[in-house]
């Protein structure tokens, strides 16, 4: 290593910051300089401090994650174990407690137990009478909205003693052990079919694959089979509860809200989310169940103001009655607290029995029924102690809540009778209008009625076909309208083709090409512009081939007089051989593209006029007006179409042939191009020799350029001959076409394409069909005067007073 690469590679070395020099200079060894030993130290003692910083703020995070962990541990173990202390409360009655309490109840002696049953509400004749009212609405096809409550509350309040109340059974923990995961629905029906015992079907679960079907169930064994369903999910229990003495309505019980002081608490907030999805909706109740305490620290409150703020859709239930009763010492105490929620609120108060006495008297209904009634009474008795306002009376036990919902479900259906006896009378009225229709139908049915018939449609036809040449959207281009590629693909040529066969390269979005509204779907006389131009761009592109002198020699021949080759035929008859090779495969596909475009607007056309047909204030479906199978309708009659579609095919087929014939008379014979080259083309060199070398050039050249001129006298007259011979007749001479083809048909032919005594005996059937309609719905009416005098017995509406179809019109 020379000496100059070594200073160099000291030098490097030198450069490095942070490293020991390791070159040597004068066999020395050289060090870091103080400096930059202050500087590597100052650096180490910042990197140390950084690192002890970042371990401190980990440590930190670390100790406030397990602090919050360890507090929301224990605030879960305050809850269990308050909850854990309510229940023991409440079955911790020692036996002679338990045996006081049940000789206290059984001091209020209940005459008729009929007075306490859920299924004895109303007399038999009212749930018989809904039940008819049911049928009535089912066969009108009535969307009837079903009452809908849904329960809520937090945990450990009685809401699911709340539900067994409303049902009149037992059916023990059904809120799944006092822990509701999931919502349960109990669809409530009236069956006719189960007069004594609930029949009870829990429905299949979509997201627990072992209860993939629906199972009968026994009242005692629904709470066991809903604690296996108890999963955190979104997805409801479904159980379907039929009885003869019920209306139809739906309960909901939602998961009982849980306490948390921690924002981000997801269980907390997951089971919010759930209730709050489920009592938005403004046709349901809300039925807050929330344990009895100081009014003002009720929180179902707050949280059902923010959905019903005028407490409209909500009734407030305070459980466990009995244990804030005891607290009150005067009269004014008492009445201030029954005045509930506000007087904007409905609000019950109710003491249920607890988890001993449910046991041992639940077995069956009736004692559970009892027990309950009991209760109220005793709360009564203690109400009665304090002389409290009686006008409270009616707010005091779970037999008055479910009274109140009953009447409530009982009033919207009462409301929905008019409305049954409405469509009752709008659907006699509407058969007397088509019978009326039908009748006059099949007096004037004749081969004059339907040549008119005949006539206007073939009018309409044309109107629209010719709307559609000019430009119109009322086809719906969106549905309708093709797309070049669309266009294409359907009509079967994807390219363009030359006479060998090959496909010519077409990219109708490059600019060069310019073919408008290439990626729109459009129809009709905009579709047809758009096939021309496409038609223009590929004639343009088409290319002149290559000649060789073979091709030149043999054209060329020899002059009569003379015998010397004429080269300039030669180059005429290769442009006229060559033009007519190239561009006639290109006419043929355009002739096939435009009978196809055309060919598309029948279709487009029959949608345009049922369109209309529906829409015209003339035709009122189902209400009396023509329906659509009226004689007038002319699309009904299939044969009929058909010919009116044939008719115009075969002018567009012929039309198409026409035109077609007349472009091929541009590709004029040789001696025409010869002739025009010789006479009129004194600017071109034509070659006259063998002996000139470049003879094949000038040739080729010569050709080409009568090629080009061919080229565009061609592609000009077959736009302008497509457009005079094959567009405007379709818009002119169309019209006699069909007009005559219609006009021209004798009463036979026109008997056959309308198939007359087909229709003739459809009218007869229809007549009878609707004869039949309005005598049954006369009978219907009659039988539902009785159903809802049955129904609405206590109202003071009678179905006597229920405006008429006609005057509520």
């Amino acid at each position: 290593m020379g000496r100059k690469d070594k200073e160099k590679e000291k030098e490097e070395k030198k450069d490095k910051k942070g490293t020991i020099r390791g070159s040597k200079k004068k066999g020395k060894t050289v060090g870091p300089t103080p400096e930059e030993l202050a500087q590597q130290e100052a650096e180490r003692i910042r990197a140390e401090a950084e690192e002890k910083k970042r371990r401190e703020e980990v440590e930190a995070r670390r100790r406030e994650e397990e602090k919050k962990r360890q507090e929301e541990e224990k605030q879960r173990q305050e809850e269990e174990a308050a909850l854990a202390a309510k229940r023991a409360k409440e079955v911790g009655l020692s036996e002679q407690d338990l045996a006081f309490e049940i000789q206290a109840l059984e001091s209020f002696k209940l005459d008729d137990p009929a007075l306490v049953d859920p299924h004895r509400q109303f007399p038999p004749a009212v749930y018989s009478s809904y039940d008819e009212l049911q049928k009535f609405a089912r066969d009108l096809n009535l969307n009837v909205q079903l009452p809908e409550i849904v329960l809520m509350g937090a945990q450990g309040h009685g809401k699911s003693s709340v539900l067994e109340a409303l049902l009149g059974s037992a059916l023990g923990n059904v809120g799944f052990g006092g822990c509701t995961k999931r919502p349960i629905i109990f669809r409530l029906r009236n069956n006719p079919a189960y007069p004594d015992a609930p029949h009870i079907v829990l429905k299949r679960d979509s997201i627990l694959p072992k209860f993939d079907r629906d199972v009968q169930v026994k009242p005692t064994q629904l709470a066991e089979l809903l604690e296996a369903r108890n999963v955190e999910a979104d997805v409801p229990v479904v159980v379907q509860y039929e009885h003869a003495g019920t209306l139809d309505m739906i309960l909901v019980d939602t998961p009982g809200l849980v306490k948390s002081t921690q924002k981000d608490d997801l269980r907390y907030q997951a089971i919010r989310k759930t209730v709050t999805d489920w009592i938005r909706p403004s046709h349901r109740t809300i039925l807050a169940v929330e344990e009895a305490a100081d009014l003002t620290e009720l929180e179902m409150k707050n949280m059902v103001k923010r959905l019903d703020p005028e407490f409209a859709r909500t009734v407030f239930v305070l459980s466990k009655f009995h244990e804030q009763l005891d607290k009150f010492t005067n009269t004014r105490a008492v009445n201030r607290y029954l005045q509930g929620t506000g007087p904007e609120a409905t609000t019950f108060f109710v003491t249920l029995p607890n988890a001993q006495v449910r046991a041992k008297f639940g077995k069956t209904p009736a004692d559970f029924q009892k027990k309950v009634w009991q209760y109220a009474q005793r709360d009564l008795q203690d109400l009665e102690a304090l002389t409290y306002d009686k006008k409270y009376a009616d707010t005091i036990g779970a037999n008055r809540l479910r009274h109140h919902l009953q009447q409530q479900a009982w009033k919207q259906y009462q409301n929905l009778t008019p409305t049954i006896l409405k469509a009752l009378r709008k659907r006699k009225a509407d058969a007397a209008a088509q019978l009326s229709v039908v009748q006059k139908e099949l007096e004037d049915l004749s081969c004059s009625s339907f040549r008119q018939i005949a006539t206007k449609y073939s009018v309409d036809f044309l109107q629209v076909i010719r709307k559609l040449l000019d430009g119109t959207s009322e086809g719906n281009p969106a549905v309708t309208g093709q797309t070049l590629e669309e266009e294409k693909k359907d009509h079967g040529d994807a390219e363009w083709y030359t006479a060998s066969g090959a496909a010519l390269k077409f990219e109708p979005g490059d600019e060069k090409w310019k073919v408008p509204y290439w990626n729109n779907r459009i129809y009709g006389g905009q579709q047809f512009e758009r096939m021309l131009c496409e038609f223009k761009t590929v004639v343009e592109h088409t290319e002149f081939p290559a000649l060789s002198m073979d091709q030149i020699a043999t054209a060329a021949g020899y002059g009569r007089l003379n015998n010397v080759p004429d080269f300039g035929w030669a180059a005429s008859d290769l442009a006229q051989q060559i033009a007519r090779e190239s561009l006639s495969p290109l006419i043929d596909q355009v002739t096939s593209r435009a009978v196809y475009i055309m060919g598309r607007l029948v279709d487009i056309t029959q949608l345009i006029l049922e369109s209309r047909r529906r829409n015209s204030p003339e035709v009122v479906l189902g209400s009396g007006g023509l329906s659509e199978d009226s004689v007038a309708n002319a699309a009904q009659y299939q044969y009929f179409t058909y010919y009116i579609k044939s008719l115009y095919t075969d002018f567009i087929e012929r039309t198409a042939k026409e035109v077609q014939a007349k472009c091929m008379d541009e590709f004029h014979s040789t001696a025409t191009i010869h002739w025009g080259l010789t006479a009129f083309n004194d600017k071109i060199r034509i070659p006259t020799g063998a002996e000139d070398e470049d003879t094949a050039h000038a040739v080729s050249t010569l050709s080409l350029a009568i090629f080009e001129g061919l080229r565009s006298r061609i592609c000009k007259n077959v736009l302008l001959k497509f457009y005079n011979f094959f567009f405007v007749p379709i818009k002119t001479d169309l019209w006699n076409h069909i007009h005559t083809g219609v006009t021209t048909m004798d009463d036979k032919t026109l008997e056959q394409r309308f198939e007359i005594p087909a229709t003739r005996t459809r009218l007869e059937a229809r007549i009878a069909e609707l004869s039949k309609i309005i005598e049954s719905t006369t009978a219907q009416e009659s039988q539902f005067r009785v159903a809802a005098n049955g129904f609405c017995h206590s109202s003071s509406i009678d179905v006597d007073d229920i405006p008429s179809a006609a005057a509520s019109s």
